[in-house]
């Protein structure tokens, strides 16, 4: 063996060797010389000095030329005129609104707003349809306005400092939103003969004002503004009650129409209805809705007062629909009455769709006690494997209780309890002379004992017998069967193992007395059964190949003398094929009777040989 370092030079020797092998078919292809190529490198070597000696000389040649009074200006402007437009780019942050004050007359709108700026900049005014701005006023001075022509919107300009912004505007039709673009505090409202939503002491949390006028005017046809009427908001508002251990509700509006814009609603609550979702404003017991103007739903969750009653009005009036679902567990019964529920598919819970001024009952009580058990053994599973001189057993119970409880259970004499598992827990034992006490919890649960039965295998064998202190369904038994045991006779529930070899046995005795009364058989009656109950338990059909050989072997003689020659040997060769199957079958049968266990032929519920399956 080569040591590594003799084994890596000999590697680099392969590698170079390969390169200079490639590099002689390259100029060989090309038709060239190792001289050429020398010359060749010699002369670039020389055209590259040029240059390098050029990027050398290059920095002591040119020189930075001093930029003129005209591009010191523009370069002066364009610098302003970034710091100008970032000034103006940090609104909102660079701006706040201190206190505002809103009047509403007949006719007229005044907003009065005081601002601290940090640096000169634009805002945005408040977006006005339903009003016009006549005039605006920055600290008692005309408002610099800028018009957005493609996103038609205004802002005014304020100073860096305080500013106090004053505008004035006419109102036309019934209704007036007012939006603002930034957030308010401290506003004060004088709406007059104009109810207010959406201001929320001081604030607007959904950025708009809803004025209405208490008393409607009719639009006069002096009245040339042109101006649609808004159009008023709907919802459909929808109410899930939750019956669980606590009472809540679900609630969620949701827009139909105008597709956008902000609104502003108040909704009734349920009596008894508390709402526990932050930030949503409750007042005189109805929720003050607040959306945006791309905002498409509001919800909120409630806790609901547990009564005897629960009533459900819609108003009269056209502003929402609603929808109403109950949610009730098997605790509460719950009885409706005054309107008819929907039946919905894929909607197991009762819905409501009520119309304007319908109104709906629901009665809730507790379901009443029915007398009889709280406990059920729904299933029981009995897996036993007897041995020698002891055996196995599994009982396993499947139990439902509705409270809290225990059940006994009296186990043989014979049993030595080996553990106890509940729910794949294993539990402490509790053992009095054989009765063993399982506790239970509300619900359903598994249970699983495991004990030993210290008594030998005799000739008749039968299942543990336990007492289960009550009726129980679902029963399964099962009995292994051990390899070395032949099982004879089997007895239990109906549904069961059943054995069918001695029903075999029976016909093949009968055939065997019609067999022995043929003269023509040189076989006895008593004989043929001997053969077919040797045979029966092993190979049933090698029993009909031999009645069949017997049967041929005597007619054979008959039909001598009858048949051409030529049949007579095709007779012969099928009597040799039946003769040979008749010695293989009896050859077969003679190993398989001394070395293997009986067929018995137990068919039913899955059983077989060696394993016997009851069920009840």
């Amino acid at each position: 063996l080569i040591s590594p370092i003799l084994n890596k030079v000999l590697n680099f020797s392969k590698v170079l060797l390969i390169l200079i092998l490639l590099i002689k078919l390259i100029l060989f292809n090309l038709g060239m010389s190792l001289n050429q190529v020398k010359k060749m490198i010699t002369e670039s070597k020389k055209v590259m000095i040029v240059p390098l000696l050029l990027l050398f000389a290059l920095p002591q040649m040119i020189r930075a030329e001093i930029p003129s009074d005209t591009m010191l200006k523009e370069l002066q402007t364009r610098l302003q005129k970034e710091q100008t437009e970032a000034k103006v780019d940090c609104f909102p942050n660079c701006v706040s609104m201190v206190k505002g004050a809103v009047t509403v007359g007949k006719k007229q709108i005044t907003i009065q707003l005081d601002f601290d700026s940090f640096s000169d900049l634009h805002i945005p005014l408040p977006q006005y349809k339903q009003w016009y701005p006549k005039s605006i006023s920055v600290n008692n001075k005309k408002g610099i306005l800028r018009f957005d022509n493609a996103k038609e919107k205004a802002s005014l300009l304020l100073s860096k400092g305080k500013n106090r912004v004053v505008i004035k505007g006419t109102v036309f039709g019934n209704s007036l939103q007012l939006s603002f673009p930034f957030e308010i505090h401290n506003l004060k409202v004088n709406a007059g003969a104009w109810s207010v939503s959406g201001l929320v002491e001081g604030n607007v949390p959904g950025g708009t004002i809803q004025f209405d006028k208490q008393v409607k005017q009719a639009v006069s046809e002096s009245d040339d503004t042109f101006l649609p009427d808004p159009i008023d908001p709907f919802l459909e508002i929808s109410r899930t009650i939750i019956l669980r251990n606590d009472w809540e509700v679900y609630t969620t509006a949701r827009r139909i129409v105008p597709h956008e814009g902000p609104i502003n609603l108040s909704i009734p609550l349920i009596a008894g209805e508390s709402v526990i979702t932050e930030n949503v404003r409750v007042s005189d017991k109805k929720v003050e809705i607040t959306m945006g103007g791309f905002q498409t739903e509001f919800s909120w969750r409630s806790r609901l007062k547990k009564e005897d009653k629960i009533v459900l009005k819609t108003p009269k009036h056209l502003e929402w629909r609603e929808t109403w679902s109950v949610d009730a567990s098997a605790k509460w019964h719950i009885e409706t009455s005054g309107l008819a529920k929907l039946k919905l598919q894929n909607r197991q819970s009762p819905v409501w769709k009520p119309r304007p001024g319908e109104k709906l009952t629901i009665a809730v009580s507790k379901p009443k006690a029915v007398t009889g058990n709280t406990k059920t053994i729904e299933s029981a599973m009995l897996d036993y494997k007897p041995g020698a001189s002891s055996g196995k057993v599994v009982l396993t119970l499947g139990i439902n209780s509705s409270i809290g409880d225990s059940i006994k259970i009296k186990l043989p004499k014979e049993a030595l309890l080996d553990k106890m598992i509940i729910d794949s827990v294993e539990r402490i034992i509790s053992n009095k002379n054989g009765e063993i006490t399982l506790p239970l919890h509300p619900g359903k649960q598994t249970v699983a004992l495991h004990w030993k039965e210290m008594s030998p295998f005799s000739f008749m064998k039968r299942t543990p017998l336990i007492n289960l202190n009550g009726k129980t369904s679902n029963i399964d038994i099962k009995f292994a069967v051990p390899r070395s045991r032949w099982v004879l006779f089997v007895g239990g529930p109906p549904i069961g193992p059943a054995m069918l070899i001695w029903g075999l046995m029976i016909v093949l005795l009968i055939v065997a007395f019609i067999l022995g009364r043929f003269k023509s058989l040189p076989i006895k009656s008593y004989e043929w059964a001997l053969l077919f109950i040797g045979m029966g338990t092993v190979a049933n059909y090698g029993v009909a190949l031999i009645v069949i050989w017997f049967i041929a072997m005597a007619k054979r003689a008959s039909y001598k003398n009858k048949l051409s020659s030529s049949t007579f040997n095709f007779m012969q060769l099928v009597l040799l094929f039946l003769t040979l199957s008749a010695v293989i079958s009896l050859l077969f049968t003679i190993p398989m009777g001394l070395l293997s266990t009986p067929d018995m032929q137990i068919v039913g519920n899955g059983s077989s040989s060696y394993l016997l399956h009851w069920y009840q």
